[in-house]
């Protein structure tokens, strides 16, 4: 007979985005009938900097305890008070989290921790943040579950974390740490049940007309490498009009005068100036402007509108604006399905920069073309390591996923038509097997069925 407790499952959430990974997860548990509990912290602090808009106040929350009668929300002020009310709870059997339970309490709290702690895999982050453990520390002994997308990216973060991250691999090879592979919480069946006429309705689309979606490159300035600020300057902010509010509740964009934008734009026309790349990216035309110039010719040669879908946190090119039929401004608060999946469920095809949105593309059967960029992601190691190229990986699989530089993409696109990007449903499956997991099965069923398995 088992001496497990009952399963009493909490969520952290710490941004909005959050809901991303775990909706699929709380829908799951509360179908089950099991007893779950979001848990938001609601620091001040986090109202502030470019990812105040995702704080998360309970008023946003996905789920509503009067339509799910298992669920109970509760916000916290702080971290602290977070952890001790999970020292002093022992009916919870999980708590989930997308970090390390080190990261939110001290080694007197988690001490006192009686919960199964279980860090849901967000992507390259996951691994990043295990820095850290780099110095070699030995963590809690809190019993921890790692549940990861595939074996593949959960060896490949591994072998990241081994060359980057010093001594953290100790982190996941103790003991109490076990690893379940379950496939990407993001994604679910749910999508399947997307009303599609509901969805154009809800964007200004005409019945029946398919759409390309473009994700704007994302920009904030580089922080460590100089070229990689040249080379931004060239491609994405010297063509930037409009910077966005992305304060707590703030919408809009900021007023900025005539002036100060004349100095900012001579600031990085001097940056573009004088690195070698990016004079020729700025001489050559080699810029966002001209890539969407591509699109927009594509769109129309194909019979596509074109729905721009940025992150409120990046700012983009002008030009962008202007080329777009439609721009969906998404605060990143609508999630199972998301505002990306909704658009996914009438998508024709799709184009980003290294973004690890192409696996929600590749999972809805969407073919996507990746666009490389020179900033970070090719500058520092750690970032490339993430960021290949290379046939076979998240953004080069063959006849799922197209790779382009920006210079081809500008000399060719325009001329190709949606017959060139067709999805290839064997190689679909495999990419499924590398990067997303079991394609008869959601993640959410595999984690509580593994749950459900502990406790019989």
């Amino acid at each position: 007979m088992s001496t497990e407790k009952p399963l009493n499952i909490v969520f952290i959430i710490d941004r909005l985005t959050n809901y991303r990974m775990f909706s699929s997860l709380i829908a799951e548990g509360c179908q089950r009938g099991l007893s779950i509990e979001c848990w938001h912290l609601c620091e001040n602090k986090r109202k502030s900097g470019d990812k105040g808009y995702l704080y998360p106040s309970l008023d946003k929350a996905r789920f509503k305890e009067n339509d799910y009668p298992t669920l109970t929300l509760r916000a916290f002020e702080s971290k602290n008070a977070m952890a001790e009310a999970l020292a002093t709870r022992n009916d919870i059997s999980h708590v989930v989290s997308m970090e390390p339970a080190e990261t939110l309490a001290t080694q007197e709290q988690l001490a006192r921790f009686t919960s199964t702690w279980c860090v849901i895999m967000y992507g390259q982050d996951t691994f990043k943040n295990l820095s850290i453990f780099k110095d070699g520390s030995p963590g809690s002994g809190v019993k921890t579950i790692f549940f990861a997308y595939t074996r593949y990216l959960f060896d490949f973060g591994m072998a990241f974390v081994d060359r980057y991250l010093n001594k953290a691999n100790t982190y996941l090879q103790r003991p109490n740490v076990s690893i379940r592979v379950i496939g990407n919480t993001m994604l679910d069946p749910c999508v399947q049940h997307i009303d599609n006429d509901a969805v154009r309705k809800k964007h200004g689309i005409p019945p029946g007309k398919n759409i390309a979606i473009y994700l704007p490159y994302g920009y904030l300035p580089a922080k460590k490498f100089k070229r990689s600020r040249a080379w931004q300057a060239a491609f994405s902010s010297l063509h930037i009009e409009r910077i966005s509010k992305k304060e707590f509740n703030a919408d809009g964009f900021i007023n900025e005068s005539m002036l100060k934008r004349f100095n900012r734009k001579l600031n990085l026309t001097g940056k573009a100036l004088r690195d070698p790349v990016a004079r020729e990216w700025l001489i050559k035309g080699w810029h966002e402007p001209a890539v969407i110039d591509n699109v927009r010719r594509f769109c129309d040669k194909n019979n596509l509108l074109l729905v721009v879908k940025p992150r409120r946190k990046f700012d983009f090119s002008e030009a962008v604006y202007k080329k777009a039929d439609v721009i969906v401004e998404d605060n990143e608060s609508q999630y199972y399905p998301s505002m990306m999946q909704e658009l996914l469920s009438i998508a024709s095809i799709g184009i980003s920069f290294f973004s690890w949105s192409v696996l929600e593309f590749i999972y809805q059967g969407v073919p996507i073309i990746n666009l490389e960029c020179l900033d970070d992601r090719v500058e520092n190691p750690e970032k490339k390591y993430w960021h290949s190229t290379e046939d076979g990986f998240i953004y080069a699989f063959k006849h799922n996923v197209w790779n382009y530089t920006v210079p081809d993409f500008i000399q060719n696109f325009s001329s190709r038509t949606l017959d060139d990007f067709s999805i290839d449903e064997d190689q679909r499956a495999s990419y499924f097997d590398r990067f997303l997991g079991d394609m008869n099965h959601s993640a959410a069923e595999l984690f509580f069925d593994s749950l459900e398995k502990q406790t019989a």
